[in-house]
């Protein structure tokens, strides 16, 4: 079984979200994070790692 499209993650910049985020952009996967404030550098980090910050 394939699983293709896009996958948001709740909680983006905490310990699990944040883990389940990065690997997920490293194989590839488009991912939506919620996140609570944009402007703080963990969500930044994830930004630029390639995530859309929701």
């Amino acid at each position: 079984m394939t699983v293709d499209g896009t996958v948001l993650v709740l909680g983006g910049t905490g310990r699990q979200g944040g883990a389940t985020a990065r690997a997920l952009l490293e194989r590839g996967r488009v991912v939506h994070a919620l996140v609570r404030d944009p402007r703080a550098d963990a969500a930044r980090a994830l930004a630029e790692a390639g995530a859309v910050l929701v």
